[in-house]
């Protein structure tokens, strides 16, 4: 690839994910010489893995200035000469979270936004709905006849069956985190997006958002098959399965699940998340839809967290960090569209 091409955005993923992970280990204050070392053989192997560390390197200046800030990758990175970087310093070490703790405090914190709590009469052989609100930060829990429990986040609906063989929960769009009772003579399937997601013990969360499917496993294992020929895939706890409709297969990466269940306490968290998804998952909590109207601007990949109740002021301060517009149309929507020759910089 030749001096100022753009990498195609199908491409660049690996590489920014390694990246920040390469930062993230760096600036741990136990960091060794053999990391060090490892790092920079990774670092100069390719220009793609430079251009990916700087660029995640100036991105974690942003995020510790802007914490709270919408922080992320435009749909392609510029490729050019760069100078060999040195190793960063880990003087400032990462408050990296405990996510077993941090997963505790947002259950706590759930009920401090407004927790709803129902149980489903769903015996075995019989079917149940349930359904959390749109709009504003309430989560609903739910308790199954089998002692699974779910909560659900807004505008999030399910429907269960429960038989002697199966329990199956089907689910269109929305979040919610499962905790499944052990019963291994009767699997708990949700199908969601064209996927199976399939366990007998454990917790793992689900969030549905425009074409993307992505399964986080909080505890134990899950099984993850799309439907038809694809290959499927087995996660396990610290792991997510990101999906998107018409993919060739399942990616599995490692992850903080703490992010993941970031939504019970009012946040959206995350992490190269393509701006048409996360336009989704924010289109639940916002009384006014936020519409995008050319395909490119959906490309751009998001790193960030979004406040539940502060949907608005986030998408407004998109056109400041990228290439984009915002307008309203006739009914109030808001609407993001790519930024014409002579827009705003």
């Amino acid at each position: 690839m030749g001096k100022n091409e753009r990498m195609p955005i199908e491409q660049q993923g690996p590489a920014i994910r390694a990246a920040w992970d390469w930062l993230l280990r760096l600036r741990q204050p136990d960091v060794g010489e053999q990391e060090i070392t490892a790092w920079m053989a990774w670092y100069e192997a390719s220009d793609t893995h430079k251009d990916a560390y700087d660029y995640m390197q100036a991105l974690y200046s942003q995020l510790d200035q802007a914490a709270e800030g919408p922080v992320g990758l435009p749909a392609a990175l510029w490729l050019g000469d760069r100078e060999p970087a040195r190793a960063p310093s880990h003087a400032l070490p990462l408050r990296r979270r405990r996510w077993r703790v941090a997963a505790a405090a947002a259950t706590i914190a759930a009920c401090a936004i407004g927790l709803a709590l129902q149980s489903l009469p769903t015996g075995r052989g019989s079917a149940a709905v349930a359904k959390a609100a749109p709009g504003g930060t309430e989560v609903r829990e739910t308790f199954l006849a089998d002692g699974s429990h779910v909560t659900l986040a807004a505008a999030t609906s399910i429907s269960v069956e429960l038989t002697d063989k199966q329990r199956t929960i089907v689910m269109q769009q929305g979040a919610a985190y499962f905790t499944v009772a052990h019963s291994p003579e009767r699997p708990f399937i949700v199908k969601t997006g064209g996927l199976d997601v399939r366990a007998v013990g454990t917790a793992f969360n689900v969030r549905r958002a425009g074409h993307r499917t992505v399964v986080t496993v909080v505890e134990g294992v899950v099984d993850v098959q799309p439907t038809g020929t694809v290959a499927g895939v087995r996660a396990r706890a610290g792991t997510e399965v990101a999906w998107t409709d018409g993919g060739s297969s399942p990616v599995v990466t490692g992850v903080d699940p703490a992010q993941a269940l970031s939504w019970r306490s009012g946040s959206l968290d995350y992490t190269s998340e393509p701006l048409e998804s996360v336009i989704a998952d924010i289109n639940r909590y916002s009384r006014k839809r936020v519409l995008i109207r050319d395909a490119g601007v959906g490309d751009i990949l998001i790193w960030g967290t979004v406040r539940t109740d502060g949907v608005e002021k986030w998408v407004e301060a998109l056109p400041s960090l990228f290439p984009v517009d915002l307008s309203r149309d006739a009914e109030g929507n808001l609407v993001l569209s790519a930024r014409r020759a002579g827009g705003n910089t």
